[in-house]
């Protein structure tokens, strides 16, 4: 039985060999005079060099030719390099459809290769790049080592932007693309494609004449050219029927979006998954920006930050300048124009679920033209069952039409069901984003030192009315009462983070102006904070007190107090999604009172709520203990449409 186990081994073993030698010869990567004289040892033992090298020498970072460096593929893989596979015979089986790169020997002359190529005209190089011929730098050495990455063209026939999107190694080889054609592409019979495929390339550039959107996104591949292609018909006819254009858009959309999906299950050709990030102001940036930060950092994702405006009462603001401070890079929709069409988007994610707040062009009826909506909330949902229909919190444009609907828990899911009639299979409960800045935020993010140092030692409040004073907001009835216990109480310090839209509100209704307003709540022992990095505040507060506002929620991570201000003499009460979870967890006060009493309960330590309140309060977002929504919802859409 021994003995024929060690035949059959012997006999896998030389089947192997034969195949590898076949692969191998056919690459015409192995080169036999090279690797004897690199390799003397071989010379001496008369083994045969290719047998040594596919047995022995690969695996050891021995190079089979000029072409292909052994030891930098190993390193660079190190799947291969623990698998125990030749380097090339894996590249050969595997890599080159897995798009791996591979790099030359060390030594090969790359300049001199160009230059015996006869593929470099000089003149053409000139002529189409003064900046070089001013420069007055040898053309070959600039083409080779800068211009040649930059897509610049050695000649009037061969064009780099073309030869990068159809050969996907290229790009992932760190080599001057005319290096790699003439070492990889040149001598071989792929020859034939590349040239076909460029002179297809180029033809139908020309024919079209329609704008890819290049200047947004480089072209991956030919599929993603093809795609670019289709969607270029679809918005850039010089003349079309109106009503005939929108039918098309409504209908080839969602079809182009599954085409794509399709290419990318099956590998057809690399397609980014292209996600466009509307962001009004920076509050509703800050929901969508633990997604933008998971989604960057997937090589799968291609994404674009839309900077617009959100239209509130007291006028119109938007994010500019925390992008340019933080860095981000943004498409300026404020001062000047975007066109959507040619960023190409699968997805386009808005976190406002209120269109009239929206410039025209971001709003759901012309979104849906380009690309399906993925909708995140702007704050923990939940409406009041006293309306009939609530289609302010659970009903809007964004939310009926978008494909996903990610929110905070499967109770939310229930009432998009109910109130909206959503299908069950557009929501998604992986919890919200806005949860995530908790854990990425800091005190010094938001205070300045002096007023940290002055309210170090106090009891720290944070009072947050909403900007609804004809129903949720408690501003009017209980304002004046907080202000004044802070009065009276010299170990209160007070945080004042009013909703952005209550001063216009109150400005509109004429109940008080925009000095008065901020007066109120100046002066000793309180803090008048207006900005949206409001999370750093929760990390020094000991207490939030707050009517219908999302902080109910999203303050739930510090694991602290919470006096919720009912009124339902307005409102009737929360909906069924939130009710249970607020009324567990919170201190509920419906009077002057109860106010007074629940602080000075809690100033002294009693607080009889804090063995239930992590049980509630982890029922209202999924992952409320530990963050990481935006990273869960950037996987399932990986693993959608990936």
């Amino acid at each position: 039985m021994n003995r024929v186990m060690i035949l059959l081994r012997k006999i896998n073993q030389f089947v192997r060999l034969i195949h590898a030698r076949l692969i191998i010869r056919a690459s015409n990567l192995f080169d036999k005079e090279y690797y004897l004289a690199n390799n003397p040892d071989v010379a001496l033992s008369k083994i045969d060099p290719l047998n040594h090298y596919i047995q022995f020498g690969g695996t050891e970072g021995s190079d089979p030719g000029p072409y292909f460096s052994s030891a930098w593929y190993l390193t660079s893989y190190e799947d291969v390099k623990n698998s125990g596979i030749n380097p090339l015979v894996h590249y050969l089986r595997f890599g080159k459809k897995e798009k791996r790169g591979i790099k030359p020997a060390e030594g090969l002359d790359q300049l001199a290769l160009i230059r015996s190529s006869g593929l470099f005209d000089e003149e053409f190089y000139l002529a189409n790049n003064p900046d070089v011929a001013q420069a007055q730098i040898d053309p070959l050495v600039h083409y080779f080592y800068y211009d040649g990455f930059e897509g610049r063209d050695p000649n009037a026939n061969f064009s780099i932007k073309d030869y990068l999107i159809i050969n996907e190694e290229s790009r992932n080889s760190g080599l001057n693309p005319l290096v790699h054609y003439l070492i990889y592409e040149k001598n071989k019979k792929r020859v034939l494609r590349s040239y076909i495929l460029l002179r297809m390339l180029n033809f139908l550039r020309k024919k079209s004449g329609y704008d890819l959107g290049e200047v947004y996104d480089n072209i991956t591949s030919f599929a993603d050219f093809f795609m670019r292609l289709l969607y270029a018909r679809l918005y850039q006819k010089e003349s079309f029927s109106l009503p005939k254009q929108i039918k098309k858009q409504y209908t080839r959309v969602p079809l182009y979006f599954n085409l794509r999906r399709i290419i990318r299950k099956a590998r057809l050709g690399k397609i980014p998954i292209r996600i466009v990030f509307v962001a009004q102001d920076t509050g509703t940036w800050k929901i969508m920006e633990s997604l933008y930060e998971a989604c960057k950092s997937d090589t799968l994702f291609k994404t674009f930050v839309v900077n617009t405006t959100f239209e509130w009462l007291n006028g119109p603001e938007e994010s500019s300048e925390y992008f340019k401070k933080k860095n981000i890079d943004f498409l300026d929709a404020v001062h000047g124009s975007v066109q959507l069409d040619l960023l190409n988007p699968d997805i386009i994610v808005v976190a406002s679920p209120y269109d009239e707040l929206r410039p025209w062009q971001f709003r759901t009826a012309n979104l849906l033209r380009y690309a399906r909506i993925v909708y995140i909330p702007y704050g923990i949902s939940h409406a009041d069952i006293g309306q009939k229909y609530p289609k302010r919190e659970f009903g809007n444009d964004p939310q009926k039409n978008a494909w996903r609907i990610f929110d905070r828990s499967l109770k939310t899911k229930n009432a998009f069901i109910k109130f909206a009639r959503i299908p069950s299979r557009c929501f998604v409960a992986l919890g919200t984003p806005l949860i995530d800045q908790y854990y990425s935020s800091s005190v010094s993010d938001v205070l300045p030192y002096k007023v940290q140092s002055a309210s170090s030692k106090k009891f720290k409040i944070i009072y947050t009315p909403h900007h609804t004073i004809e129903s949720w907001s408690t501003f009017l009835r209980y304002g004046k009462q907080i202000r004044q216990l802070v009065e009276e109480n010299e170990d209160i310090f007070l945080f004042f983070r009013p909703h952005p839209g209550l001063v216009g509100k109150l400005e509109a209704s004429n109940l008080m102006s925009s000095e008065e307003f901020r007066s109120f709540f100046s002066g000793n022992r309180c803090f008048l904070y207006e900005g949206d990095n409001y999370q750093g505040l929760f990390h020094w507060a000991d207490l939030l007190i707050s009517d219908a506002s999302s902080f109910l929620g999203e303050f739930a991570p510090t694991k602290k107090p919470i006096i919720f201000l009912n009124r339902e003499d307005v409102c009737g009460t929360l909906d069924d999604t939130i009710r249970e979870e607020i009324y567990g967890s919170c201190y509920v006060a419906n009077s002057e009172e109860q106010i007074t009493n629940f602080v000075q309960q809690l100033m002294k330590g009693d607080d009889p709520l804090a063995g239930l309140r992590e049980h509630y309060q982890e029922q209202i977002n999924v992952g409320m203990f530990t963050g990481g929504a935006g990273k869960r919802i950037a996987e399932y859409i990986h693993d959608q449409l990936g």
